[in-house]
């Protein structure tokens, strides 16, 4: 009883303290997400006057609020993400059913119900990967969308700054209140990152089998603590990062034909479009007769405009087209490496390992020998475990070995390979002993298999 305490202790004591370090990266990116929706939200209320749109709004939120709140504790439970993907799955299937009935709901009812099945998966995602090991860049996705948004809608409804930069003022889509949210959202993407960093030093220190925990919590409390210069250091990453997204963000779009200089710009365009038409004069003599329309006139502007449409949809045949041919050409290109890549592999992996590409130490022969074999025990389901040495391996496959191997060879090279791996060092015969020893069982294995045996075996991965 006395040792089963302990262990209880201190694995509830290590769930306690991945807890508490998964708790910054998910404030984070909660304040981050809702905090850019809530900015996104308000902008709407101020531009149109009314809460028209709301039940869409609230709709979103509570999507984005069940999915990352389901992805992350998916994330927290381990879960695999095939069982993810097949809940995104079942997710969408039900839009087959609102599909074939009635509407049970409202218009606008309906739109938010449809935008919570179809969005519910991709912000599912967005939780799942904020606390995945290598994947919390990939999740900003979701706060980034909301922000860009923002953006978006200050440039265009508040300030103006669009049409300057559809005029080609470039330098114009930055000013005094769509800056500030960039440096808002940069900043917070950076205490982010920086904490979901953390988050995986705290995983792989507290793992179980991983390193020992820290023997007080004062300990703890000093693996934690910031001090000035992180402070410093995250500001000046946020000041680059943001200066960066300033510097490019503007010249990633073309704001034609302004840009080339071969027409009137956008605003201009504008300014045309806003300005009256002219108004008729009185034609007196003869030129009443040179000032009438000309009907021929009409008719060419009208085969114009259906030429133009019809080289619009030639365009957006010959794009779907070419779009079609790119995806099969990945798509075989996929199948080819199913099919073609494991075999290669694995005939390049025995070719080097029985004749070395580039000369070896004795040592390394033998246990390139050595591994040999364990191919060839594995093609059979005797696998290698955590922990074995070679001789508790070649021990555990004498049972399913077929006769003609040498139970007293392979016990010998089981035993080279021990001491190699020991450092006990080798004889000069021991690495071509090792090697005829492998030759030899793999042979015997091989022959041992049925062809669909053999088939697994090629495209097992080694």
């Amino acid at each position: 009883m006395s040792t089963v305490a302990p262990q209880a202790s201190s694995r509830w004591r290590r769930t306690w303290v991945e807890l508490k370090a998964a708790a910054i990266p998910v404030i984070a990116f909660w304040a981050m997400t809702f905090l850019a929706f809530g900015l996104l939200f308000a902008l709407y209320l101020v531009d149109e006057g009314q809460a028209d749109g709301i039940l869409i709004f609230g709709g979103i939120a509570v999507t984005t609020a069940v999915g990352i709140g389901l992805g992350q504790l998916a994330a927290l439970a381990r879960l695999r993400t095939w069982i993810i993907a097949a809940f995104a799955a079942l997710v969408w299937s039900s839009l087959l059913l609102l599909a074939l009935g009635p509407p049970p709901l409202p218009e606008e009812a309906m739109v938010a119900v449809i935008l919570f099945i179809v969005l519910l998966p991709f912000f599912l995602l967005a939780g799942l990967w904020s606390l995945r090991v290598h994947m919390g860049l990939l999740a900003t996705w979701a706060p980034l969308m909301y922000l860009t948004a923002s953006i978006l809608v200050i440039s265009e409804k508040f300030t103006g700054s669009a049409s300057n930069w559809f005029e080609g003022n470039k330098w114009a889509i930055w000013d005094l209140f769509s800056l500030p949210v960039l440096l808002l959202g940069a900043g917070f993407l950076v205490v982010y990152l920086a904490a979901r960093e953390r988050h995986r030093v705290q995983l792989w220190r507290f793992a179980k089998g991983g390193p020992e925990l820290p023997r007080s919590d004062l300990e703890v409390r000093k693996g934690g603590r910031l001090g000035c210069s992180h402070v410093i250091a995250v500001l000046a990453l946020t000041l680059v990062l943001a200066g960066g997204a300033a510097l490019t963000a503007p010249f990633l779009w073309r704001s034609a034909p302004a840009d080339d200089g071969d027409g009137p710009s956008h605003g201009q365009q504008q300014q045309q479009q806003s300005q009256p038409p002219p108004e008729p004069q009185d034609n007196q003599g003869c030129n009443q007769q040179s000032q009438q329309p000309d009907p021929q006139e009409g008719e060419e502007e009208g085969e114009e405009d259906q030429q133009t449409q019809e080289q619009v949809v030639e365009a957006v045949k010959q794009a779907g087209i070419s779009l079609m041919t790119l995806i099969l050409v990945v798509l075989l290109a996929i199948v080819g490496l199913l099919i073609f890549l494991p075999p290669m592999r694995r005939a390049l992996l025995l070719r080097h390992l029985r004749k070395p590409l580039w000369p070896v130490p004795p040592t390394r022969q033998v246990l390139q020998a050595w591994r040999v074999v364990e191919i060839a025990l594995a093609d059979i389901g005797v696998h290698r475990r955590p922990g074995d040495s070679a001789v508790a391996l070649a021990r555990r496959a004498m049972a399913d070995l077929p006769p003609d191997v040498d139970h007293a060879d392979l016990l010998r090279c089981a035993e080279v390979t021990d001491r190699v791996l020991f450092g006990l060092g080798v004889s000069p015969g021991d690495p071509e002993h090792a090697r005829r020893t492998a030759e030899m069982t793999y042979q015997a294995v091989w022959e041992l298999m049925g062809e669909g045996a053999r088939m697994r075996a090629v495209y097992r991965f080694v």
